[in-house]
């Protein structure tokens, strides 16, 4: 059994749910319901929904939200260009991609960069020849070139966005790390 000190992160997570007589929250649906509120400016509200039925979620919201967007486009999430980063393929081919680009790259690095980034990753590489072109490292294989990626097209604007919205990386860096890495994102808005 693991001990309360043996514990380094904990979270809670919350998803709405569909109103049901049951009272038990196993046997709610996990379906989603739109309701537009036209009356003045319009308002839609989603209630309830899950990660992975989100593209086709958004595709009816947008379809709702139609007649106020007029130079809306069709929708196209499912049949349309692939999502940036992923015309490498799945994971696993993104590896070998960067593999291929980033011989040097640490496996560690590698695997996360193609999981998260995927193609992408040819952003973080542009010009750089050895680790020692990503910049300084923070911890857990952050490096500066990666932050300021982070900062420049994810709007990340804390070492709290890096190491928790964008990544999970806290979970492998100290208080002390991570201080350091807010002083140098801090210093880069100067």
């Amino acid at each position: 059994p693991v001990a309360p000190a043996e514990v380094v992160w904990q979270f809670a997570g919350v998803r709405p749910l569909l109103a049901d007589p049951d009272p038990r929250a196993a046997k709610l649906s996990r379906d989603y319901r739109l309701q537009l509120d036209a009356d003045g400016a319009p308002a839609l509200h989603v209630l309830g929904g899950k990660l992975t039925t989100y593209r086709v979620l958004a595709e009816e919201a947008l379809d709702l939200l139609r007649p106020y967007l007029p130079h809306a486009r069709p929708a196209w999430t499912a049949a349309g260009e692939p999502l940036p980063g992923s015309d490498w393929g799945d994971a696993g081919q993104a590896r070998e991609q960067l593999r291929h680009q980033a011989p040097w790259l640490p496996e560690a690095t590698l695997r996360r960069w193609a999981s998260a980034y995927g193609s992408r990753s040819i952003d973080l590489l542009h010009g750089a020849r050895s680790l020692f072109d990503l910049g300084e490292d923070f911890g857990a294989g952050l490096h500066a070139r990666e932050v300021a990626f982070l900062c420049d097209h994810e709007w990340a604007r804390s070492a709290e966005d890096v190491l928790w919205r964008r990544s999970k990386l806290g979970l492998q860096m100290d208080a002390t790390q991570a201080a350091r890495l807010q002083a140098w994102m801090d210093s880069r808005r100067r």
